[in-house]
């Protein structure tokens, strides 16, 4: 009991009313203002560079240097192309033959089997 009356007692002089009684004081009355402001941000410029070719290309590019490269580069892909295609003519001609080889060979083997009885 003695705890809960401590307590209490702390409680009222933390709430400002010892004893239990609240001193009676007239209201204050806040002025109440509101005001609305509106910021904007200042304008914000965008500036992008734009680059002219001759300075994307590293010196010495421009010109002859240029178009006999892509020119070597046309005549590789089609000397590769050209390539391909023999390798494709080979293997179809050896996978035929190889067909053939297997056909003769179980045509031997039942002349084989059938001289054999």
């Amino acid at each position: 009991m003695r705890e809960a009356d401590v307590a209490r007692r702390e409680a009222e002089l933390l709430a400002g009313a010892p004893g239990g009684v609240v001193p009676s004081q007239s209201p204050i009355i806040c002025p109440v203002s509101t005001t609305v402001e509106t910021v904007y941000a200042p304008a914000q410029t965008i500036i992008k560079e734009v680059p002219k070719e001759e300075s994307l290309t590293p010196p010495g590019w421009v010109g002859n240097r240029a178009e006999e490269i892509l020119d070597r580069e046309l005549k590789i892909t089609e000397r590769e192309r050209d390539i391909s295609k023999r390798e494709e003519n080979v293997n179809r001609r050896e996978h035929d033959a190889s067909l053939r080889e297997n056909w003769i060979m179980e045509q031997l083997m039942s002349v084989f089997s059938y001289l054999s009885f």
